[in-house]
């Protein structure tokens, strides 16, 4: 009789320590889509606003042209910058959508990229953003300046 307990104790152990590993396991597994998603979550907030980036670096150099053609330098210069600020802003998605090989990367290693890259894809949402907020800012005030 003693040695059916110890096999039904070691067989519960066993288990036991299986389903433990297990959730573990699902838990990291949960992490890691979770961070994908978030990371591909910012993309597609961010994506869809690249027309509209494109839009505003196209009015603002009609803008500066214009600036130039009436003798003012300093703000057409100052406009070219910022056309300047919205082109690398669009090339940051660009050049991370081209680096972003999530597939290419070992499980092991996975969580830390994916940490990179949410950092990354903040940076290019930050200056898109802030790119648009910046342009839309300068022609309120050259609609203002033309009333």
């Amino acid at each position: 009789m003693k040695i059916w307990k110890r096999i039904l104790f070691m067989a519960l152990a066993v288990t036991a320590f299986a389903a433990c590993s297990g959730e573990k396991q699902e838990t990291e597994e949960d992490n890691t889509e979770a961070l994908k998603n978030d990371v591909m979550g910012i993309h597609d907030e961010v994506m869809p606003k690249m027309g509209e980036v494109t839009k505003l670096k196209n009015d603002i150099l009609k803008e500066a042209e214009k600036l130039a053609e009436e003798g003012e330098e300093e703000a057409s210069n100052r406009l070219k910058t910022l056309a300047a600020e919205l082109e690398e802003a669009g090339n940051s998605m660009m050049t991370w959508m081209r680096q972003y090989k999530p597939n290419d990367i070992d499980e092991d290693k996975m969580k830390a990229y994916l940490d990179e890259q949410k950092v990354k894809v903040e940076e290019v949402r930050s200056k898109i953003n802030g790119g648009i907020e910046k342009a839309k800012a300068e022609i309120e005030k050259l609609l203002e300046k033309q009333d």
